[in-house]
């Protein structure tokens, strides 16, 4: 009969203690994420954007090509905000230009490495449409549309116009915007009445479900504290119940998995655009 070797126990030990810290890293992780996540859905309504145009802040080297891409199809720079979100080391800036009309302003958003593009139109009545690239959401309400296409930026604003058309039907004129004053003021308002409406895939996805899943490692972890003797403890059986700790983590990891793919595949299911030949505004 084969007997593990001492280093043989140690090997296996050492293996489940690796998977162990992992499992438990990225649920802490993920929850910390979550939290912020939380933290930010309940305070999206009062969270106001400030303006910073004085210091005119170049678009960093990877959102170039964006803002190159506006001024062809006629957007100009209306100006700069900053936003602190809860938990975050610094503040997220958000450059926004205008359409020659003056009704649609684009926003670049830089996070990081990664760049998003919201075409953003109000309404006299306060309703709002908007469209994102890459990523965003999917959500149509009588007073809010807010819609992804992840073709290009050019499709985007394409499919933003003819979104805009439709809705002046219903609810009239977009509300001009010439200045960051009027911009702070409708960016108000939309976190007053819509901030939490866009949130909400997120808040459950990103927010509560990672931490729920972090509580249950957690209480997995506890329970099996309380249910075992620890006292003169060998190698092998502290394998043995790592290992049972391990097994326990699995649903936990597995659901923040299958989160992640749920995020991501949301965020980037966007609508087909109609290949167009419409042609944009003389910005002259």
């Amino acid at each position: 009969m084969h007997h593990d070797t001492f280093e043989e126990r140690m090997m296996e030990l050492a293996l489940w203690l690796v998977l162990v810290g992992v499992a438990l890293y990225w649920l802490g992780m993920a929850a910390f994420s979550g939290w912020a996540t939380i933290l930010a859905y309940r305070s999206a309504p009062r969270r106001r954007a400030e303006d910073i145009s004085h210091l005119q802040l170049p678009l960093p080297p990877h959102a170039q090509s964006f803002g190159q891409v506006l001024a062809d199809v006629g957007f100009h720079r209306l100006g700069e905000t900053k936003i602190k979100l809860p938990l975050a080391s610094f503040p997220r800036p958000t450059w926004v230009l205008v359409d020659h009309e003056g009704t649609t302003q684009a926003e670049i958003i830089a996070a990081g490495h990664a760049v998003a593009l919201l075409f953003v139109t109000a309404f006299d009545d306060e309703t709002f449409v908007e469209t994102a690239f890459p990523w965003g959401e999917q959500i149509e309400e009588p007073s809010f549309c807010s819609r992804t296409v992840t073709s290009s930026t050019e499709e985007a604003y394409r499919y933003h116009r003819r979104q805009v058309a439709e809705w002046r039907a219903e609810h009239g004129t977009p509300q001009p915007i010439v200045d960051m004053t009027g911009f702070l003021r409708w960016d108000t308002l939309y976190r007053e009445r819509y901030s939490r409406r866009k949130m909400q895939r997120a808040f459950w996805l990103g927010g509560v479900l990672p931490v729920a899943a972090l509580g249950y490692a957690l209480l997995a972890g506890a329970l099996l504290l309380l249910l075992y003797r620890w006292e003169n403890l060998t190698a092998e059986v502290l394998a043995t119940r790592l290992s049972l700790l391990a097994l326990l983590l699995a649903p936990a990891v597995a659901l923040l998995a299958g989160l992640r793919i749920a995020l991501s595949w949301g965020s980037r299911r966007g609508v087909q655009g109609e290949q167009t030949h419409e042609s944009y505004p003389d910005r002259n």
